[in-house]
């Protein structure tokens, strides 16, 4: 896989894509499609020495439901979450502590301009991140979150759509002082399935 970003810019840790299955956007009642839903897609990356898992969490939030006039005003947060025993297995290889050079990722866009949205992590670079620290306070390292910045966005939905999905696309995680052999890039996998929001038609 070719890797996002600069020569400079950091070793590419992860990167990865995803398309096709089937989901649905729920969590509030009513005749009307929700205005508000996430879907969590999760990537791994197995080697001998360390087995990597992060999840990738798409928030989408509208308006209005797709349908109700032709366009409508859409907020896309994504979040990248290295789990505990992702932390747990840097930890037992040495690693205690990294640069985060750059942390970026899109979602792809069917039934509805634009086609692709992309948001990165506005606090980077960061330094010396503390792998061991414990934000849920449950006596392991980790889990991290790290919210990437909220893109506003006019979507347009396409004449002939009757729902929107939203896929998650290309993924590009920079470190500067950790690496991954190559073999470990090309051989990620990527588990999810798209949000799917309904176009309402007259």
């Amino acid at each position: 896989m070719t890797a996002c970003g600069g020569a400079n810019a950091g070793e590419l840790l992860a990167t990865g894509g995803i398309g096709g299955g089937a989901g649905g956007m729920g969590g509030q009642g009513g005749t009307e499609p929700p205005t508000s839903d996430s879907r969590t897609f999760e990537l791994e990356c197995l080697r001998p020495d360390v087995d990597l898992s992060f999840e990738v969490e798409l928030l989408i939030e509208l308006a209005e439901p797709f349908g109700v006039s032709e366009s409508t005003d859409l907020t896309f947060t994504p979040s990248v979450i290295l789990s505990e025993e992702s932390v747990a297995a840097l930890i037992e290889a040495g690693v205690e502590t990294v640069d985060i050079t750059a942390m970026s990722l899109e979602a792809r866009v069917e039934g509805a301009a634009p086609t692709g949205i992309t948001s990165a992590l506005d606090d980077t670079p960061i330094q010396d991140f503390d792998l061991a620290a414990d934000p849920d306070d449950d006596g392991s390292p980790g889990p991290h979150r790290f919210v990437l910045l909220p893109i506003d966005v006019r979507a347009f939905v396409a004449a002939n759509a009757d729902q929107v999905e939203f896929v998650l696309g290309p993924v590009s995680f920079e470190f500067g002082d950790f690496r991954v052999p190559t073999s470990c890039v090309d051989g990620i996998s990527v588990v999810g399935n798209p949000l799917i929001s309904p176009v309402i038609r007259d």
